[in-house]
């Protein structure tokens, strides 16, 4: 799977209302852990993302809203 098709998953797992923990996603995704963790880098740096204080992780607003326009 590539690294965009990761993204895309990711950001549809996520757009489900729930919080998700980095083992969860990595298991219903069935991905390496450390192109798991480049991924989620890369969306929290740009904002697509954040991670809660209890280890869970959202994703932001603006893009939740974005991404449900489009499907």
């Amino acid at each position: 799977m590539s690294s965009i098709d990761v993204i895309d998953k990711i950001i549809e797992l996520l757009t489900n209302q729930e919080e998700h923990t980095e083992a969860e996603i990595k298991e219903k995704l069935d991905i390496e852990e450390e192109k798991l963790r480049k991924i989620l880098n890369f969306l929290k740096k740009y904002k697509f993302i954040s991670y809660l204080g209890n280890g869970r992780i959202k994703i932001s607003p603006e893009i939740k809203s974005l991404f449900l326009e489009e499907h």
